[in-house]
């Protein structure tokens, strides 16, 4: 598997590009290069499970109308005015969801200096676009916007000023290469992350964008998903830097559908029940009891009669047991589905005086 981070700017001298190569035990960073052009950034993510592109993808619906109707010399619609109204022009709803989870703003795409590199963005997003790859500012196809920084912070990487410190990010390396020991950093592209804070940017990007090739980012909730397609959204990790390794599924076509690391397995192999495998959120694990069809919830962390855990932890195990649900169902719908063509093809090979036996790989 192969994932690849991209930290954005207006012009391709500040732009950043890393590649990481996954395997069973380890990851390698393979690549890092600083000053990258469009081109070359969709010719290098060819093959790359996910592309996790730090920058905005789209810009919030009401500023877009806004300037839709202040550009045809219409007043504002509606009756809000002020500080709010402004705030609510100038953040997506996705930045809204960082800052609940985070405590911190995003930068605005509609205020900031930000927008130059958006507009740079859509440019990119329309060569992936021409060449072939599917683009969801929603992050259902390999392209998803991520926030390094978050991520970092989410992460237990929380170091102020490493973008302009390289004191401080010198630590911040450090902190990433002790939470991720299975990380191949070589020391070529190190020293590259601690003189450009680009290039460990693009780094982060690229971890972040395995998280949600294997589901573990937060998914835009069902009400948000129109606002998500058109604003973009930011892809928070939902799970350790340990369990980026850990991961045992991904996410086997472009479409969002879940299979195995590699791809969904030959006919001959049976597919397991997603729901099975123990899921874990901060202290809380869900794991399948001994009696049939039931499952356990624990603490990982000490033994207690009780179980507690934070509300977001509870909110996150939820948002588990839901992705695996819709793992299950989608592999029933598959199961289903070959039953239905390996009935329609027998009944062809017996028209044709032929044998034909095979066991449903899904069930």
């Amino acid at each position: 598997m192969q994932t690849v981070g991209v930290d954005l700017a207006a012009s391709p001298q500040g732009t950043a590009m890393a590649v990481i190569d996954w395997s069973d035990e380890v990851a390698e960073v393979t690549a890092l290069v600083v000053g990258i052009d469009d081109q070359d950034i969709v010719a290098a993510a060819r093959g790359a499970s996910s592309v996790g592109i730090d920058c905005a993808l789209g810009w919030p619906v009401d500023f877009v109308d806004f300037v839709w109707q202040h550009a045809r010399g219409a007043p504002p619609s509606g009756p809000d005015s002020g500080l709010e109204w402004r705030r609510r022009l100038a953040y997506r709803h996705t930045d809204r969801i960082v800052r609940e989870r985070t405590g911190r703003w995003p930068l605005s795409v509609a205020t900031d200096r930000l927008g130059l590199t958006a507009m740079r963005c859509a440019e990119l997003t329309a060569r992936f676009a021409a060449a072939g790859v599917r683009v969801d500012r929603s992050g259902a196809g390999v392209l998803v916007e991520v926030y390094p920084a978050a991520a970092l912070r989410l992460w237990g990487i929380a170091v102020p000023a490493y973008k302009v410190d390289a004191a401080a990010r010198g630590e911040a390396v450090a902190g990433l290469t002790d939470a991720a020991p299975w990380l191949h950093i070589p020391a070529a592209v190190e020293s590259h992350m601690l003189r450009s804070a680009d290039a460990f940017d693009a780094v982060v990007a690229g971890l972040n964008a395995r998280a949600h090739a294997i589901g573990a980012t937060t998914p835009v909730p069902p009400g948000a998903a129109h606002l998500a397609r058109r604003e973009g959204w930011i892809a928070l990790p939902e799970t350790s830097l340990a369990e980026l390794m850990n991961a045992r599924r991904i996410p086997a076509d472009r479409d969002g559908r879940y299979g195995m690391l590699e791809g969904f397995p030959a006919e001959e192999d049976a597919v397991p029940d997603p729901r099975r495998e123990p899921t874990r959120v901060g202290p809380l694990q869900l794991a399948p009891a001994d009696a049939p069809e039931r499952w356990r919830l624990t603490m990982t962390r000490e033994e207690t009669e009780q179980c507690e855990a934070t509300w977001g932890e509870w909110v996150r195990l939820a948002q588990r047991v839901l992705r695996l649900d819709a793992l299950s169902r989608d592999l029933e719908e598959r199961g289903d589905a070959w039953d239905r063509g390996f009935a329609a093809g027998q009944a062809t090979a017996s028209d044709e005086g032929a044998e034909s036996g095979s066991a449903n790989p899904y069930r």
